[in-house]
Protein backbone atom coordinates (compact mmCIF):
# COMPACT_ATOMS: atom_id res chain seq x y z
CA UNK A 1 0.00 0.00 0.00
CA UNK A 2 2.49 2.45 1.04
CA UNK A 3 4.18 1.65 -2.74
CA UNK A 4 1.17 2.59 -4.22
CA UNK A 5 0.80 5.89 -2.32
CA UNK A 6 4.45 6.47 -3.38
CA UNK A 7 4.21 5.78 -6.87
CA UNK A 8 0.84 7.98 -7.16
CA UNK A 9 2.42 10.86 -5.03
CA UNK A 10 5.36 10.54 -8.12
CA UNK A 11 2.55 10.71 -11.45
CA UNK A 12 0.79 13.18 -10.00
CA UNK A 13 4.08 15.02 -9.25
CA UNK A 14 5.46 14.68 -12.96
CA UNK A 15 2.01 15.21 -14.38
CA UNK A 16 2.27 18.68 -12.64
CA UNK A 17 5.43 19.39 -13.55
CA UNK A 18 4.66 18.68 -17.08
CA UNK A 19 1.66 20.93 -16.90
CA UNK A 20 3.64 24.08 -15.25
CA UNK A 21 6.62 23.85 -17.88
CA UNK A 22 4.19 23.48 -21.10
CA UNK A 23 1.15 25.03 -20.25
CA UNK A 24 1.94 27.38 -17.41
CA UNK A 25 -0.83 25.46 -14.82
CA UNK A 26 -1.20 23.22 -12.26
CA UNK A 27 -2.90 20.71 -14.39
CA UNK A 28 -3.35 19.80 -17.92
CA UNK A 29 -7.13 18.73 -19.21
CA UNK A 30 -7.37 17.82 -22.54
CA UNK A 31 -10.19 19.83 -24.08
CA UNK A 32 -11.43 19.15 -27.48
CA UNK A 33 -11.22 22.15 -30.70
CA UNK A 34 -14.56 23.34 -32.29
CA UNK A 35 -13.77 21.32 -35.46
CA UNK A 36 -12.80 18.42 -34.26
CA UNK A 37 -9.01 17.31 -35.49
CA UNK A 38 -7.28 14.06 -35.29
CA UNK A 39 -5.95 14.46 -31.40
CA UNK A 40 -9.81 14.89 -30.66
CA UNK A 41 -10.71 11.73 -32.62
CA UNK A 42 -7.76 10.08 -31.07
CA UNK A 43 -8.67 11.01 -27.42
CA UNK A 44 -12.25 9.60 -27.98
CA UNK A 45 -11.09 6.94 -29.22
CA UNK A 46 -8.41 6.33 -26.13
CA UNK A 47 -10.89 7.04 -23.98
CA UNK A 48 -13.80 4.27 -25.49
CA UNK A 49 -10.55 2.05 -25.69
CA UNK A 50 -9.62 2.24 -21.75
CA UNK A 51 -13.34 1.90 -20.99
CA UNK A 52 -13.41 -1.16 -22.19
CA UNK A 53 -9.97 -2.38 -20.48
CA UNK A 54 -8.00 -2.39 -23.53
CA UNK A 55 -5.71 0.06 -21.68
CA UNK A 56 -2.37 -1.34 -23.12
CA UNK A 57 -3.56 -1.26 -27.02
CA UNK A 58 -4.98 2.34 -25.93
CA UNK A 59 -1.25 3.09 -25.07
CA UNK A 60 0.52 1.36 -27.95
CA UNK A 61 -1.74 3.72 -30.32
CA UNK A 62 -1.01 6.92 -27.83
CA UNK A 63 2.38 6.51 -28.72
CA UNK A 64 2.28 5.55 -32.32
CA UNK A 65 0.93 8.88 -33.16
CA UNK A 66 2.49 10.97 -31.00
CA UNK A 67 3.98 14.16 -32.43
CA UNK A 68 6.59 15.72 -30.22
CA UNK A 69 6.33 18.67 -32.27
CA UNK A 70 2.73 19.55 -31.42
CA UNK A 71 2.02 20.39 -27.56
CA UNK A 72 -2.06 19.23 -28.26
CA UNK A 73 -0.36 15.33 -28.26
CA UNK A 74 1.51 16.45 -25.15
CA UNK A 75 -1.66 17.28 -23.11
CA UNK A 76 -3.72 14.41 -24.44
CA UNK A 77 -0.76 12.26 -23.13
CA UNK A 78 -0.18 13.75 -19.68
CA UNK A 79 -4.32 13.85 -19.17
CA UNK A 80 -4.52 9.65 -21.22
CA UNK A 81 -2.28 9.58 -17.61
CA UNK A 82 -4.06 11.44 -15.37
CA UNK A 83 -7.45 9.47 -16.54
CA UNK A 84 -5.39 6.13 -15.93
CA UNK A 85 -4.26 7.35 -12.47
CA UNK A 86 -8.18 7.92 -11.51
CA UNK A 87 -8.48 4.35 -12.26
CA UNK A 88 -9.29 1.72 -9.16
CA UNK A 89 -6.55 -0.11 -9.03
CA UNK A 90 -8.56 -3.34 -9.16
CA UNK A 91 -10.05 -2.65 -12.36
CA UNK A 92 -6.49 -1.66 -13.41
CA UNK A 93 -4.98 -5.49 -12.41
CA UNK A 94 -7.72 -6.91 -14.10
CA UNK A 95 -6.37 -5.05 -17.64
CA UNK A 96 -2.69 -6.42 -16.60
CA UNK A 97 -1.81 -2.32 -16.08
CA UNK A 98 -0.30 -1.07 -12.73
CA UNK A 99 0.30 2.64 -11.19
CA UNK A 100 4.20 1.67 -11.69
CA UNK A 101 3.19 0.93 -15.46
CA UNK A 102 1.81 4.94 -15.19
CA UNK A 103 4.56 6.37 -13.85
CA UNK A 104 6.85 5.12 -16.40
CA UNK A 105 4.63 6.08 -19.20
CA UNK A 106 4.35 9.50 -17.82
CA UNK A 107 8.42 9.62 -17.69
CA UNK A 108 8.18 8.58 -21.27
CA UNK A 109 6.27 11.31 -22.04
CA UNK A 110 8.48 13.94 -20.32
CA UNK A 111 11.40 12.32 -22.12
CA UNK A 112 10.23 12.54 -25.62
CA UNK A 113 9.18 15.76 -25.12
CA UNK A 114 13.02 16.98 -23.52
CA UNK A 115 12.43 17.29 -19.81
CA UNK A 116 15.02 16.51 -17.44
CA UNK A 117 14.31 13.76 -15.27
CA UNK A 118 17.15 13.77 -12.60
Amino acid sequence: MLKNDYILTQIEGLARAIAKIFFNKETVVYEAEEEETLTDELYLRLKEMVGKGEINEAENILYEHMNTADLRYLALMVDFYNQLNKLDEAFLEEHDYGKDEILQGLKDVASHYGVPLN
